[in-house]
């Protein structure tokens, strides 16, 4: 086949896969509706299915909508990064001061109006790998000021604290009042070695977003509302900023918000493990314990936690979730005689206690927790006086609210 018709062929295929791409819902309880999205309200979101039936799912069951993949920038595109004090990210190809405000135009094209007193930063030449890489050390460092960052003759970053004063009229430069000497400098704005603006906050929104919503290019807003009207999102965030969207450059949803959290993304208060032979074997992460992919019966998860008796592990659930999940197996690759004891406690309330083998039917246990759970805890031990062999993995292990 000549060549020009096989890339015929494959964009036709590509623009196929993209038009047949459904819209889709996934749940607490694991389900997914396909389809294509009708209706989003402060309630819930509806879907119209492939066979015509409406189906609607109330939104504090919702964990995502995902309508298409999240693209990013181009490669090549200089822009800022503005973030707001309600975390709302957003990539800009202009920042324009207009004295207490700040007119934004993203990437895609959209215009929007900030009040100073929003903004959290502002990192310019933001598509700069390096640049991110110091903004990133010095966003994590601890200071109780305002800050601007110079790009120094070695090419590095450097925060300089102080206090931001008043913009001028014409929105080109801003008086900075200096923490070292207490001297107050007047700052171009547009100064090519000014490559950011921290602002130090106390204040923080009122009430938390409702989800966070992401568009094809990759900003993201912390929501307080999302409406749906024909093919037009709008997006009304925390912090009162109202964004108008076409239905084509929305990518996701995220309404998790912590209703579902996954155990191997939270670090354990207290870790306990023991061996009879003085060599214990550290639990992992979202891999079996020798290193490779969950595995349980013909299924992969890409979430859990493996654990060697004896191990103890201890989490602070903060009283926010009602419910705990997971598969519990033995993976055979690590060790088919492994007969583990496995006890799961909330607040000292037994949950579970069984002997786990690789003849364990494997089936997703459902235990509801306390109300009010602030502690659950997870103990593999063994019956072996010298713990030996004995293993377990809580594939999919999660906690939702």
């Amino acid at each position: 086949m000549p060549i020009r018709r096989t890339l015929s062929v494959l964009t036709i295929i590509c623009l196929g896969t993209a038009l047949l791409r459904a819209d889709e819902v996934r749940t607490l309880d694991s389900k997914t509706v396909t389809g294509t999205v009708v209706e989003v309200t402060e309630k819930e979101i509806a879907v119209k299915t492939e066979g015509g039936t409406v189906v609607k799912t109330p939104l504090n069951e919702v964990l995502a909508l995902d309508l298409r993949p999240v693209k990013g920038v181009p490669t090549g595109t200089k822009y800022s990064d503005v973030r707001l004090f309600d975390n709302t990210l957003l990539h800009c190809n202009k920042v324009a001061y207009k004295g207490k405000q700040v007119d934004l135009t993203l990437l895609s094209g959209q215009q929007v109006k900030v009040a100073i007193d929003h903004l959290a930063s502002i990192l310019h030449d933001a598509q700069d790998p390096q640049i991110q890489k110091g903004w990133a050390t010095i966003l994590g460092e601890e200071s109780k000021r305002d800050r601007i960052v110079i790009l120094g003759k070695d090419e590095e970053l450097n925060p300089i604290p102080g206090t931001f004063r008043e913009v001028s009229p014409t929105g080109e430069t801003v008086q900075f009042r200096l923490e070292s000497s207490g001297a107050t400098r007047t700052l171009r704005l547009d100064n090519e070695k000014l490559k950011g603006l921290i602002f130090f906050r106390t204040e923080t929104p009122a009430k938390g977003p409702v989800c966070e919503v992401q568009d094809v290019q990759g900003n993201t807003l912390s929501a307080a509302a999302v409406k749906l009207n024909g093919t037009r999102f709008t997006v009304t965030t925390v912090g009162g900023l109202e964004i108008g969207y076409d239905q084509q450059q929305i990518a996701r949803f995220d309404y998790n918000m912590g209703k579902l959290t996954y155990l191997s993304a939270l670090a354990p208060v207290k870790v306990v493990e023991k061996s009879g032979v003085g060599l214990p074997i550290a639990y992992r992460k979202d891999l079996n314990l020798d290193g490779e992919p969950i595995i349980l019966g013909d299924k992969t998860f890409p979430k859990g936690l493996s654990m060697h008796a004896y191990t103890q592990l201890e989490y602070d659930l903060g009283g926010k979730y009602k419910e705990f999940k997971a598969f519990i197996g033995v993976d055979p690759r690590v060790g088919s005689e492994s007969k583990a004891h496995v006890t799961i406690e909330a607040d000292n309330q037994k949950l579970y206690s069984k002997d786990v083998t690789t003849t364990t039917p494997l089936r997703q246990e459902s235990l509801l927790l306390p109300k009010k759970a602030s502690r659950l805890r997870i103990t593999v031990s063994s019956s072996n006086l010298l713990d030996l062999h004995d293993h377990v993995t809580l594939a999919d292990a999660k906690v939702s609210q």
